[in-house]
């Protein structure tokens, strides 16, 4: 409630709450001190991430959420590899929503996960925050997908990079070039997003 009357004087009480609450405690704190005190509190909710408690990293993502700014995108990136997968799975998400693609890299990588939920998350959050650079890529992870829901998400991830390149010839050029490379329903997989 003091978050919505813009009591900023509770901050500090309420930052207090993040680092030694409960876990419901902290969760209710973490959307207070991000309403009122905005970016300048991802210090303080950065270790909700980490918790691996699912509660709390739910807290967490939706405190961002309020974050106005996109300056913290590539604190948000670099906290990837740090974090138990169900807080990368939350992270993955505020980037997509966030259309995040100066990080599009971090995200490719972690569309290699051996966890299938960060994998899945990463391929699903690559259709908001591929640029037409990460087309190659794509097209080669194509050839080597098997799974058919990563197949169609890899291919819709192809299709927004491709849409990124103005000229459609030279767009279809990495897709092509794999097209060579590739047999049986390979060649069908690297058509669609032609």
């Amino acid at each position: 409630m003091l978050d919505r009357r813009g009591e900023t004087a509770a901050l500090p009480a309420i930052r207090e709450k993040l680092r030694t609450g409960e876990s419901q405690v902290k969760a209710v704190a973490a959307v207070a001190a991000a309403r009122m005190g905005g970016p300048d509190t991802w210090d303080d909710i950065v270790p909700l991430f980490a918790s691996g408690d699912p509660a709390e990293i739910r807290a967490a993502k939706t405190a961002v959420s309020f974050f106005a700014s996109d300056a913290l995108i590539p604190r948000m990136a670099a906290l990837l590899p740090h974090t138990p997968p169900a807080a990368q799975v939350a992270l993955l998400d505020v980037l997509a929503d966030r259309k995040a693609m100066s990080q599009s890299a971090a995200i490719l990588s972690l569309s290699l996960s051996p966890e299938e939920s960060v994998r899945m998350a990463a391929l699903t959050a690559l259709e908001q925050t591929v640029t037409a650079a990460d087309l190659p890529v794509l097209a080669e992870r194509l050839i080597a997908a098997e799974v058919p829901a990563e197949i169609v998400l890899i291919q819709n991830a192809a299709a927004a990079a491709a849409r990124q390149i103005p000229d459609r010839e030279e767009a279809a050029v990495p897709l092509l070039e794999a097209l060579g490379r590739a047999s049986g329903s390979k060649r069908v997989d690297l058509i669609r997003p032609l």
